[in-house]
């Protein structure tokens, strides 16, 4: 009759390759029970015929039963391959970065560090202005700039308590400790704050100071103005001019009650 059978016509169906993989329209006959090609693209991407754009749709059509398994592989792979985390996206905006800004992130942070920004946002609004960084790169740059400085500060203080327990000072460490441990309780705004010399204890101002001050002794320095005097709770003297008083200690077990009393006192009044 010169007709072709409907099962002829679905052997003869051509498989359609979609997206950067191929070319051609999207037709094709259903199989008994699955939608046509040109339906299933249609719900999927907006319109019958259209070609999906990069990125777009691209898990969708990778596990479309209407695409043979040998055109999958491709759109699989590249699937595969997109960052799928934030730190995954990260890394690729990392590696990208001299290509797209035409400088390194080591000349990038010399260059944040030299605009003195100290937000965030002032860093970014910075490099999206003067140096035509985009919002994506400058974001990853500025992030990266506070996080560097942050771990800087941190490891410098660190130091800084490090060499004033060092050496002969060192049985001493555990009295810093103890009283660290104290203050910390107070609240979350204490500040612990080394000098080259002692460590400030602050909150809106400082309230208390721990030395090493020989060997043997540490010094507690403690602002507790009007408060008088006692044989434990020393008059500060020429000890120190930014506390009141002082008191002396050589073994964690005198981070006792009465001390930690004094401190708190101290702290809340600052």
């Amino acid at each position: 009759s010169g007709r072709i059978s409907r099962t002829a016509k679905l052997i003869l169906t051509p498989f359609v390759l979609l997206g950067p993989f191929g070319q051609g329209q999207l037709g094709g006959e259903a199989q008994d029970g699955q939608e046509p090609t040109h339906v299933v693209h249609k719900r999927i991407c907006g319109s019958p015929g259209r070609q999906p754009r990069d990125g777009e749709c691209l898990r969708q059509l990778s596990d479309c039963s209407m695409i043979p398994v040998a055109n999958r592989d491709p759109l699989n792979k590249l699937e595969n391959n997109m960052p799928k985390s934030p730190e995954e996206m990260g890394a690729a905006m990392l590696r990208n970065l001299e290509d797209k800004t035409g400088k390194t992130m080591p000349q990038w942070l010399r260059i944040a560090k030299a605009s003195k920004a100290a937000k965030h946002g002032e860093l970014m609004k910075h490099l999206k202005a003067d140096h035509g960084v985009t919002h994506g790169y400058a974001n990853l740059i500025a992030h990266t700039h506070f996080k560097s400085a942050a771990s800087s500060t941190t490891a410098s203080a660190d130091d800084l308590v490090e060499q004033q327990y060092s050496g002969p000072k060192a049985p001493l460490r555990s009295v810093y400790d103890a009283l660290i441990a104290a203050v910390n309780k107070f609240g979350g705004d204490v500040e612990i704050a080394p000098k080259k010399a002692y460590v400030s204890l602050r909150r809106s101002k400082q309230f208390g100071l721990i030395q090493p001050s020989t060997k043997t002794r540490v010094d507690v320095g403690i602002n507790l103005k009007g408060i008088a005097a006692t044989e434990r709770l020393e008059a500060s003297g020429s000890f120190n001019s930014m506390v009141s008083h002082r008191v002396r200690l050589s073994d964690p077990k005198q981070v006792n009650r009465e001390l930690i009393g004094w401190l708190r006192a101290a702290y809340a009044a600052s």
